[in-house]
């Protein structure tokens, strides 16, 4: 709106209409004063934005954002600790209840029945292989 006052008034300079009753008229001074304070006000309210409440409004969500991930990681690896923890309490108890089991087998019977015994010697390795290589 200014740059168009000014090129109006410029053109009436340039074709000798220098002083017309329009621009004269307070009112049109009125209204032209307060479109630049209304400028103003939105320059100033523009910049405080830019410049105080984003930048401001930026650092808290990164703080948060930090801490919700810190929060996430802590969370995370204290529930894969615990779940760590049982499986290996239920993998130690199948293992003590094989032990066990083992042991109270008689040896005559592991002896005596060969496929028992390759299973015993291989750990479990073997389990599904027959004596033919199958």
């Amino acid at each position: 709106m200014n740059d168009y006052i000014k090129t109006a008034r410029s053109f009436l300079a340039l074709n000798g209409l220098r002083a017309t009753e329009n621009f004269a008229d307070d009112r049109l001074l009125n209204l032209e004063n307060s479109w630049q304070d209304i400028l103003g006000a939105l320059v100033k309210i523009d910049n405080l934005i830019l410049n105080v409440f984003i930048p401001s409004g930026n650092m808290q969500a990164q703080a948060a954002s930090e801490a919700i991930f810190a929060i996430a990681l802590v969370v995370v690896a204290a529930l894969y600790s615990l779940n760590f923890r049982r499986m290996l309490r239920e993998t130690e108890h199948e293992m003590e209840a094989m032990v066990n089991l083992l042991h109270m087998i008689p040896a005559h019977a592991v002896n005596a029945n060969a496929k028992l015994s390759r299973l015993i010697q291989s750990g479990g390795i073997f389990l599904n292989d027959d004596d033919d290589g199958n």
